[in-house]
């Protein structure tokens, strides 16, 4: 396949560790079991090293301070970085898609990050 592949990750919520990510068309949602993996999608654009961004990670923006979480907004219907978990970057003034993202962290594996930097 050529282009953009949509891809999954899984993080274990008993063994606390997250999965190697894999293409969305090699998975059977059937098969995982939702009580047991929490499914992030990634968000189809790579942080200033390389890093695939997915769901639930932690981004620091180049053009400013700030730590955002992915999350979706189903409002809009697209992946949108949310900065304390109450009022969200589009309330700001600045484009965050204009800007180099770095991966910080992930919600999951870092729990400590969110506190600090959230």
């Amino acid at each position: 396949m050529n282009g953009f592949q949509t891809r999954i990750r899984l993080w274990d919520k008993y063994k606390k560790i997250m999965l190697p990510s894999f293409p969305l068309y090699k998975c059977n949602f059937y098969d995982i079991d939702t009580f047991k993996y929490e499914i992030m999608f990634s968000i189809g654009i790579k942080d200033k090293q390389g890093k695939e961004i997915f769901e639930g990670d932690v981004i620091q923006l180049s053009c400013g301070c700030c730590f955002y979480k992915i999350v979706w907004n189903a409002e809009k219907l697209c992946w949108w970085p949310k900065d304390d978990g109450y009022s969200q970057v589009h309330e700001k003034d600045i484009n965050v898609w204009e800007c180099e993202l770095e991966i910080i962290d992930n919600i999951h594996e870092n729990k400590k990050i969110l506190k600090d930097k959230l």
